[in-house]
C-alpha cells in the first residue's frame, strides 16, 4: 500500500492545490455551450447486472420521451460485451462504441491535450484514457454525463475537465478499500480516493449509489457526509414475465433428479469467493444432513465452479446437490425451491434477493451490503449476522418446518418489490435527481417541468 501511496502522491498533491482553488479550473478551462442531449456511459453491455439496470431505466426513459444516447467502451460481440445491444437499441436514442473513436477536428484534440498537461503526473493509461473522452465530450457536448460505474475514473474526469454542466457518477456496491479484502480487479484506492475528492469538488459533479450500505461505504471512504451521496435504488423488473409451467417446474427438477415434492434450497450467483459459495455448499449440506428429505441447487458458473464440482463430489450429500450452470429461465428455477440462500461478503441491492421474493420465495442471507434494504428481516426471509453455516441452516430449516409463516412470506414478498423497487418507482427517483439540474432542465424542456 505504502508503495502505491507514494507513486499516486504527485497526483494527489496536484488534485488537492487545484482543488481549494476552484477558480483556477475556470480559467484553465474556459466554459463552453454544452446543450447536447442526455448522454449516459457504461464500459460495455454484456451480461451483468449493471448492464441490465442501465438499459432497464434507459426503457424507462424512453417511454417518458427523453431517451438518451448511450456511449460504451466496448460493444465486441466476440467478447460478449454487446449481450443487451438488441435491447439497448430499441430505448437509446444513439449508440456509440467508442473503442474506435478518433477525432479528426484539430480544435479538440489541442484543446484535449493543452487540458491534459494539467495532468502530467497521472499514470500514463489514466492520463490517455482521459484524453480520449476529453475530446469526445468536447465534440458532443452533452448537457449531462452519467458514468454507470464509478471504478473507471477517466470518464468522470474526462467529463468534468471538459466543461460537461452535470456529471453524475454511480458507486458500485462497495468502495475500492472495501473491495482489497477480497483482490477485487479494481481500481488502486488510494489514487481512486483521490480523483474522486477532486472530481466532487466541481459543482458539476453528483454522487449516486443504488442502497444506502454503499452510499455510506463511499462516504466513510472519501470522508463526506453520506448526505452528499444521492440514493438512486435499482428498479426490478420480471425477466421472464408470465407463470412458470407446472410442467416445465416439474421436467427441471426431474432433469436434477430432485422428487416433485421435495424441499429444495436455491442458490443463483457467479460463482467466485466474494459470493462465498463455499459457505453455501457447507449450509447446504448441513441442510441435506437434517432433512433427509431435502435438495439443493446452486446454479451460476463462474471461477470456483472446478472447486465446488470437486466439494460436492467428495460431500456424503453430494447426491443431493446440483450444480447445473447458467440457470436462463430463471422463473421456473425459482418455483422449483423452497427458499433462496444468498452467502455474500459484498453486496449493494441484490437483484437475485428481488427477483426470489418477487417470485415468492423466502431469502436466508448473510449481512451484506443492501441485503437489510432488500429483504424484510422475520417477514419475507431472514438476514443472518456473522458466517456460520449452522446459523444460516437453522433458519433454512424454520422455513421447512413452519409451512404457515413461508406461505405468508411468499404472499408478502411480491408485495415489498412492487411497493420498494418497480421501475417506476425507481424511475422516477432519477428523474427527481435530473429536475435540480438546471442545464438538463433547458435542454429536455417541458419534459422536466
Amino acid at each position: 500500500m505504502s508503495s502505491a501511496r507514494n507513486a499516486c502522491d504527485p497526483l494527489l498533491r496536484r488534485f488537492e492545490r487545484y482543488s481549494l482553488a476552484p477558480g483556477r479550473m475556470q480559467e484553465l478551462f474556459p466554459a463552453r455551450e454544452f446543450s447536447g442531449p442526455l448522454l449516459w456511459w457504461g464500459q460495455s453491455l454484456c451480461c451483468g447486472g449493471l448492464e441490465r439496470q442501465l438499459v432497464t431505466m434507459g426503457e424507462f426513459f424512453a417511454k417518458k420521451s427523453i431517451p438518451p444516447v448511450l456511449a460504451c467502451a466496448n460493444l465486441s460481440k466476440e467478447k460478449g460485451n454487446a449481450f443487451f445491444l438488441p435491447q439497448a437499441r430499441k430505448c437509446f436514442k444513439a449508440i456509440h462504441d467508442l473503442s474506435g473513436f478518433t477525432s479528426a477536428e484539430k480544435e479538440h484534440v489541442d484543446n484535449a491535450r493543452r487540458m491534459m498537461e494539467f495532468f502530467r503526473d497521472a499514470p500514463p493509461r489514466f492520463l490517455n484514457s482521459t484524453l480520449k473522452y476529453l475530446i469526445f465530450f468536447l465534440q458532443f457536448r452533452p448537457c449531462l454525463v452519467q458514468i454507470w460505474n464509478a471504478d473507471f475514473l477517466h470518464v468522470p474526469m474526462a467529463a468534468a475537465l471538459a466543461g460537461v454542466p452535470h456529471v453524475i457518477i454511480a458507486g458500485r456496491s462497495v468502495s475500492p478499500r472495501a473491495g482489497l479484502a477480497w483482490n477485487l480487479e479494481r481500481v488502486n484506492d488510494v489514487f481512486a480516493r483521490g480523483v474522486l475528492t477532486f472530481l466532487l469538488r466541481f459543482p458539476s459533479v453528483i454522487m449516486t449509489n443504488n442502497c444506502r450500505a454503499g452510499a455510506g461505504d463511499y462516504a466513510d471512504w472519501l470522508g463526506i457526509d453520506p448526505g452528499r451521496i444521492c440514493i438512486t435504488p435499482n428498479a426490478f423488473v420480471d425477466a421472464n414475465p408470465g407463470m412458470a409451467d407446472i410442467g416445465t417446474v416439474r421436467t427441471f427438477r426431474e432433469s436434477l433428479g430432485i422428487p416433485e415434492t421435495a424441499f429444495v434450497v436455491g442458490g443463483l450467483f457467479r460463482l467466485e469467493k466474494t459470493k462465498d459459495p463455499l459457505l453455501w455448499i457447507k449450509t447446504a449440506e448441513l441442510v441435506l444432513q437434517g432433512n433427509p428429505d431435502a435438495y439443493a441447487v446452486l446454479g451460476g458458473d463462474g471461477p470456483m465452479r472446478p472447486e465446488l464440482n470437486d466439494m460436492v463430489r467428495d460431500s456424503p450429500v453430494g447426491n443431493r446437490l446440483a450444480l447445473p450452470g447458467l440457470i436462463r429461465d430463471t422463473r421456473t428455477f425459482y418455483k422449483a425451491c423452497a427458499c433462496l440462500l444468498l452467502t455474500s461478503h459484498i453486496e449493494g441491492l441484490p437483484n437475485v434477493a428481488l427477483e426470489a421474493q418477487y417470485n415468492g420465495l423466502p431469502v436466508v442471507s448473510t449481512l451484506a451490503g443492501g441485503v437489510e434494504e432488500a429483504v424484510a428481516h422475520g417477514e419475507t426471509g431472514f438476514i443472518v449476522a456473522g458466517r456460520s453455516p449452522a446459523a444460516l441452516a437453522e433458519r433454512i430449516f424454520h422455513i421447512s418446518r413452519h409451512p404457515d409463516w413461508a406461505q405468508a412470506a411468499a404472499k408478502k414478498g411480491p408485495a415489498r418489490v412492487i411497493s420498494h423497487f418497480s421501475l417506476e418507482r425507481a424511475g422516477n427517483i432519477l428523474l427527481r435527481l435530473y429536475r435540480h439540474l438546471p442545464a438538463v432542465v433547458r435542454t429536455c424542456g417541458d419534459v422536466f417541468l
